[in-house]
């Protein structure tokens, strides 16, 4: 988890309606982790449910792999863990 600074800090650099273009750091059943530019102490989080979301579910093996590049947009900011929700499409 960020300190509060850093956590302040990644809000101004990553608002909420901001596109976006980071790496998959990791990938778990629930979604992806998704490390972003100038910020590695920051989570960013991109959900299953919030990768094109106006679609049918993709399904996990068809999901970027570790080290791709994803575009997204920030969509909230979730201050009880610090950490940046992303969405796709």
């Amino acid at each position: 988890m960020t300190d509060t600074a850093e956590w302040e800090a990644a809000k101004r650099d990553f608002p909420i309606g901001h596109p976006v273009t980071g790496r998959i750091a990791a990938v778990r059943p629930f979604g992806m982790f998704v490390a972003l530019p100038g910020r590695p102490e920051v989570i960013a989080v991109l959900d299953a449910i919030s990768y094109h979301p106006d679609q049918d579910p993709i399904p996990p093996e068809q999901w970027p792999g570790v080290g791709e590049e994803i575009g997204a947009v920030v969509s909230s900011h979730a201050e009880h863990n610090h950490q940046i929700k992303l969405r796709v499409g």
